[in-house]
């Protein structure tokens, strides 16, 4: 929305909506499926506006007449013909504008979706001869360098020695018992 009026921004330019939609017609115009979507929307609204003038016009005719009608003779049914048409054409002037510019409505989204689905097939095939757009990441050229591997784990370190003048523990004495752990039963039989 710009000052009260829907507005389109494209590549860091705002389009006006404009009268019956030529900023959108603007701001589609390098994709072909869009462009026509905003078209059918542009020529609704002209269509659309056109007729709900026309019918404007008659049911102004339809009130002079019925205005400008000798209330004496009432054998004027020339003045009363003619104000009954041209209410007629009014209604349908009315009803049919009403009806082609509510048509024309989803071709204004369908121009606004069908652009914006296709910006990221856009920003990657832009033309020969010219870099990504702007507001894009570089495209990586090949694949990455390939990592180092991983070095396999070692033998497992010798254990230290005892430090000197402690004498290492015998073989068959089990190891001690920690805090709170119940003393191993004697085998049977012994």
């Amino acid at each position: 929305m710009e000052g009260g009026a829907p507005a389109y921004a494209k590549d860091g330019k705002v389009y006006k909506h404009g009268f019956a939609g030529g900023g959108l017609v603007d701001a589609v115009e390098d994709d072909p499926e869009a462009l026509e979507a905003a078209q059918k929307y542009q020529t609704s609204m002209v269509t659309g506006f056109l007729l709900v003038l026309a019918g404007s016009a008659c049911l102004t005719a339809s009130i002079i007449f019925l205005a400008t009608r000798d209330p004496i003779d009432e054998r004027d049914s020339t003045n009363d013909s003619l104000a009954l048409g041209t209410a007629v054409c009014g209604l349908a002037g009315y009803v049919s504008g009403t009806v082609v510019l509510a048509s024309g409505q989803p071709y204004h989204f369908d121009a606004i979706n069908i652009y914006n689905d296709k910006v990221d097939k856009r920003r990657f095939l832009s033309p020969p001869g010219y870099g990504p757009a702007p507001w894009t990441q570089p495209i990586p050229y090949g694949p990455p360098p390939p990592v180092a591997p991983v070095p396999a784990p070692g033998p497992p370190a010798p254990k230290a020695a005892p430090p000197a003048g402690v004498a290492p523990p015998p073989a068959d004495v089990p190891p001690p018992l920690a805090p709170g752990t119940p003393a191993p039963k004697p085998p049977p039989g012994d």
